[in-house]
């Protein structure tokens, strides 16, 4: 029935809009019995308690070929789902989420990065809530969702281009015309790839975005074999790593164990003169306008007084981070490493306990270390005798006082509701107030990697 009305869909697009938009003031006059009729006006801000559209919609990043993160993925909130059951608080609810849903795709699309919005049904048939909606985002529509629409399905097809918003199908209902602009393989049901036989011969110039691959070389097979874009999650598989450290990487390795030590500055400058190169990026920092100075640095012992403990190990964890050029998806994966240490420094932080931020940012920071050095995490964490007891557990024991908050950083970066859950009640955090962190350190990163890892 389905396959059929999306067929007669392509036959009847020019009307479409139009129609669609007399079926709406339709359900507006008269609304079908046991259903409310959606609002025929722009979806409204919602009031101040529920101002930060994280809160109702969560976000996976995207990889795209480049092996960077080049978009997100945007769904509903377990939150919000959950809240959208309750009928008595549907209305009210659906409009606020309208009104989230557009404000987290336009922040997407202005970093500038591709926003794909798996929207619920009663978002779909709201036509002022789609006009929100920033013009080149991916619409995502899975079979479930084309059910709900029923008979609406090719309505709502044709109203999404009209607002210049592509669609993206799943490869069981994407041989419509005029096609998709992409196909969805939700690679939890088995596929890792492309699609292949008939449906691949028959419409060859889609775009790919495979979703929930299980790890790191999932996803970097996913677009090695031309996916445009995968989403998955980060964890290690079982193949063997080989790789070297590099002199540099074991240079700074040295110096962050020595400020772990407390060790003086001048200990610390006579690391850095190991490395002319990485002793020449400390003083231009420093002479950067962003620092304010007015004057000369007139030694490396001074350098690294000025930058202070604090920045110099938030500094060189980014810099070992982004001495992983060769591996594959190490921009991701880089951004990544940046975003789970800039989380757990920020909820350490909103805490006010006496885990210390700094410590913290590198134990969600070197979490990927072993990805980023194609070494075994074991060898990476050996270059830095000196690291907390605490980072040491969380990382390789996958237990301590500190594995909670990295729990929390893989369960938001995944959307594992019941993980998230868990780990928040351990750190006696409330949920909106992580989705909101997790938003400001994913922002952080995302600058920070654009600025080449001089933070």
């Amino acid at each position: 029935m389905l396959r059929q009305l999306l067929a007669r869909w392509g036959q009847r697009a020019p009307d479409a809009a139009k129609n669609g938009e007399k079926n709406e003031a339709k359900r507006e006059a008269a609304p079908a019995a046991g259903r409310a009729a959606p609002p025929a006006v722009a979806p409204r801000a919602p009031s101040a308690d529920l101002a930060q559209p994280w809160r109702l919609v969560a976000r996976r990043p995207l990889l795209d070929r480049r092996g960077a993160i080049g978009g997100w993925d945007l769904r509903l909130s377990p939150w919000a789902a959950e809240r959208l059951r309750r009928t008595h608080a549907q209305r009210a609810l659906q409009e606020t989420l309208d009104f989230a849903f557009a404000q987290a795709a336009q922040a997407v699309m202005r970093a500038p990065r591709t926003a794909v919005l798996n929207l619920p049904p009663a978002t779909l048939r709201h036509s002022a809530a789609v006009a929100q909606l920033p013009r080149g985002a991916i619409v995502a529509l899975d079979g479930i969702t084309l059910d709900a629409l029923g008979t609406e399905a090719p309505v709502v097809l044709s109203i999404l281009r009209s607002q210049d918003l592509k669609i993206a199908l799943a490869p069981e209902i994407a041989l419509v015309e005029p096609p998709p602009e992409f196909v969805v393989i939700n690679a939890a049901g088995g596929a890792r790839g492309a699609p292949s036989g008939p449906a691949q011969r028959a419409i060859p110039r889609q775009g790919r975005i495979v979703t929930n691959l299980r790890s790191f070389e999932d996803v970097a097979a996913a677009l090695q074999k031309g996916a445009d874009y995968a989403c998955g999650a980060y964890a290690q598989a079982a193949a063997q790593r080989t790789g070297q450290a590099s002199v540099q990487t074991v240079t700074i390795a040295n110096i962050l164990s020595a400020l772990t030590a407390g060790r003086p500055p001048r200990d610390i400058a006579e690391l850095f003169k190991a490395d002319v190169t990485l002793s020449y990026r400390l003083m231009r920092i420093l002479g950067s306008a962003a620092y304010g100075l007015g004057r000369s640095i007139g030694s490396l012992q001074e350098a690294v007084m000025m930058l202070g403990t604090r920045e110099l190990y938030r500094w060189l964890a980014v810099l070992l981070l982004s001495s992983a050029g060769s591996v594959p998806l190490a921009r991701a994966l880089h951004e990544t490493a940046l975003v789970r240490g800039r989380l757990l420094e920020l909820v350490a932080i909103a805490r006010s306990r006496t885990d210390p931020p700094e410590a913290l940012f590198v134990t969600g920071a070197f979490s990927l270390l072993d990805l980023l050095l194609n070494v075994p995490l074991e060898s990476a964490l050996a270059l830095m005798p000196l690291l907390p007891a605490q980072t040491i557990d969380a990382l390789i024991a996958e237990s301590g006082p500190w594995r909670s908050y990295l729990d929390l950083a893989l369960a938001l970066e995944t959307g594992d509701d019941a993980r998230q859950e868990a780990a928040c009640a351990k750190l006696e955090l409330n949920r909106d107030k992580a989705a909101a962190l997790y938003a400001e350190a994913a922002d952080w990163a995302a600058g920070a990697t654009q600025l080449g890892g001089e933070v």
